[in-house]
């Protein structure tokens, strides 16, 4: 039985990008065949035959899995702290300069950048998709204008919950999945390390705050309330996490249980990332006209995010230094992010998490690419160099 439970953890590890794609595709595909006329016409009806809709049509199973969404996100997040040990944080001291850059370029740039994303999506998109709304629903108008109005004001809450979307992936910490692209590129390791426990022990503190300054123009944000969620499904689960290790370590190697850490983390968020997608597509069936803005602007997000943190730390770091920053601050916790949309938002809020996952993964790639070949022209540089110093 436990040798069947690692094996398991094994193959999610190794086949944790299908799986992603996998879900995405799964959830997709159940909310499309779910999606009956019924679920157009309860929008232009009242809120008793809404009702009675809903009572008589079955729950797709992401609105099943969004039922308990405080405990997906503990138990994602609680595995994550045991991956990370007290000791780590004394390797920032080793390296301030690097930690500090990458705290400030993960958690303020990147919140910046994500929030520009979103502007530019509301003004570019915004006004188009609005208008063939308003056209759409138009004959709504004269036989019940408060359905009318209701109808536009929920689709501009799609649009305002999708940007809010896009800025809450710029504020969540670094992604763990860095530290191990880091070291495929033979990056610094312990660097990408201590970014990564550091940003995600700072982050429930400062997302409140980057959420209201960007995103409460958007949306109305409660930042006492978003934080007391955090406290409970992130700050409070990472510290017990951490705080198990330090306790079993003590006793026993760990080192065993990290794999199984990661496989639970991951396929918890793989459960959140599929109640995101299965539940949104009934939304996006019925305004097809958010598809295009919404793919458009996440396919941007993660190359900007890499190539941002690339351009801003080569000229300031040793190439191993450039590889863990630009990997620990392009690629953000979507786990993480999902579990805030989840427990602190409503709407699509969390659909731009949820697609995020498969471009996010298809950037790490195109960059793995790059820096391979500016890893080998460095090796290559290196070589030239020593051997003119022999002759």
């Amino acid at each position: 039985m436990v040798g069947m439970i690692y094996k398991f953890a094994d193959f999610v590890g190794r086949r944790y990008a299908y799986l992603i794609v996998s879900s995405l595709i799964l959830g997709v595909v159940i909310g499309y065949l779910m999606f009956t006329p019924w679920d157009i016409i309860k929008d232009y009806t009242t809120p008793f035959y809404k009702n009675v809709i809903e009572y008589f049509t079955p729950s797709l199973p992401g609105e099943i899995l969004e039922r308990h969404t405080n405990p997906l996100v503990i138990i994602m997040i609680a595995p994550m702290g045991f991956t990370i040990t007290f000791r780590s944080f004394g390797g920032a001291l080793k390296d301030v300069k690097g930690f500090c850059f990458g705290l400030a370029v993960n958690l303020l740039v990147g919140s910046i950048l994500c929030w520009g994303l979103s502007s530019v999506f509301l003004s570019v998109f915004m006004p188009s998709t609005l208008s063939n709304f308003t056209l759409s629903i138009l004959p709504l108008l004269q036989y019940n204008p408060t359905l009318f109005i209701t109808n536009f004001v929920n689709q501009f809450n799609n649009l305002t919950q999708i940007a809010t979307g896009l800025v809450l992936i710029g504020t969540v910490p670094a992604a763990g999945m860095a530290i191990v692209w880091t070291g495929v590129l033979d990056g610094d390791v312990p660097l990408a390390v201590v970014i990564s426990a550091g940003t995600m022990i700072i982050a429930p503190f400062l997302i409140p705050f980057l959420m209201v300054w960007l995103a409460g123009a958007f949306v109305t944000i409660d930042a006492v309330q978003m934080f007391i969620n955090l406290l409970y499904t992130v700050l409070l689960p990472i510290l017990g996490g951490m705080l198990l290790r330090q306790f079993i370590g003590r006793k026993r190697d760990v080192g065993k249980y990290l794999p199984l850490c990661t496989a639970v983390s991951a396929i918890s968020a793989i459960f959140l990332m599929f109640s995101s997608i299965n539940t949104g597509v009934p939304v996006l069936l019925k305004n097809m006209s958010l598809i295009l803005p919404l793919i458009v602007s996440i396919v941007l997000i993660f190359p900007i995010l890499f190539f941002s943190a690339y351009v801003l730390s080569r000229k300031l770091f040793t190439f191993k230094k450039t590889v863990a920053l630009t990997y620990s601050s392009g690629m953000k916790s979507l786990p993480v992010a999902l579990g805030i949309a989840a427990t602190s938002f409503k709407g699509l809020v969390s659909l731009p998490v949820a697609v995020g996952f498969v471009f996010q993964m298809l950037t790490a790639v195109v960059f793995y690419q790059l820096l391979k070949r500016m890893e080998q022209d460095v090796e290559n540089q290196f070589k030239a160099a020593e051997e003119e110093t022999v002759r």
